[in-house]
């Protein structure tokens, strides 16, 4: 076995170890009445809560015991070793540990989480690589806790009854706007207002609220998703599961998944669809507004 399969296979398990040990350290926390979650604001105005912060630590903790050389970057708390960052010596992950803040605050106070679309995402780039080579979506709280996971190989999936991994691989779809039957949209107040009325290109389309968001792509789930985010953390494991399912990943500026380097912010949030004529025809409409 080379020397880059040993580093991936080992990051592998690193990685699906560390994110069970969230959602298990999640489900105690949100359990926990003694104790409560409690939320701040921070200086941008988003919610960021006491289990944000203690997940973040946690996985934190856990990379730097197994992955010493590797360099973390956390929604909440980034780390690695002494020393500037080098892309082509150092991996780098990425993690926000709980993605949704806003809803699983809202999950947490309403007591109830079957729907909740609260995920772990995490990604992680072998050194020199633009592209995340590993990456995870968890969703511990929703009945169905379903998680994706791409590597080298391809795209898979598990859920708490579906083990071991099964590959998914994304459905052409549509090529068409009108055709479209289902979409995921994410956005929040002052992003772009070309964003918040896509809705529009397709009128007759259901918008769904995924768990797993866009790379719910990936699942055959939605015909296509958009998220105009523009951090690693945010959108490199998304855009990473759904191009490893074979569906096409775009910037919102028009740029191809393998142009982009998913390490560096910021990126001009992501497009996912089934196929180029698609892609193509929401970008040609987005961009001509």
């Amino acid at each position: 076995m080379s020397e880059r399969i040993q580093s991936i296979e080992h990051h592998k398990e690193v990685m699906i170890v560390a994110v069970a040990n969230l959602a298990m350290r999640l489900h105690m926390l949100v359990g926990d009445e003694a104790t409560p979650i409690t939320m701040h604001l921070k200086p941008d105005g988003s919610k960021v809560t006491s289990a944000d912060i203690e997940l973040n630590e946690l996985f934190n903790n856990y990379i730097r015991e197994r992955c010493p050389e590797d360099y973390i970057q956390g929604e909440e708390l980034s780390a690695g070793p002494e020393g500037a960052f080098d892309p082509e010596r150092h991996g780098l992950w990425t993690v926000d540990p709980i993605d949704g803040t806003n809803g699983f605050w809202r999950d947490y106070g309403n007591r109830h989480f079957k729907a909740s679309n609260t995920t772990i995402q995490t990604s992680w780039f072998a050194p020199g690589e633009r592209a995340p080579t590993l990456s995870l979506i968890a969703s511990p709280l929703n009945e169905l806790k379903t998680t994706l996971l791409a590597t080298p190989e391809g795209t898979f999936y598990a859920t708490e009854h579906t083990l071991p991994w099964k590959q998914v691989y994304a459905p052409h779809g549509p090529e068409t706007l009108d055709d479209v039957a289902r979409y995921d949209k994410n956005f929040w107040p002052g992003v772009d207002e070309r964003y918040e009325r896509i809705g529009e290109f397709f009128p007759y389309a259901r918008r769904i609220n995924h768990p797993l968001g866009y790379a719910a792509l990936a699942l055959g789930d939605c015909d296509l998703g958009m998220f105009p985010g523009t951090h690693p953390h945010d959108i490199a494991p998304n855009a990473h599961i759904v191009h490893q399912a074979g569906g096409v990943v775009k910037t919102l500026a028009g740029e191809s998944y393998d142009d982009v380097d998913w390490r560096v912010e910021p990126t001009a949030g992501v497009l996912v669809t089934g196929n180029e004529a698609l892609a193509d025809a929401f970008l040609g409409k987005l961009l001509a507004q």
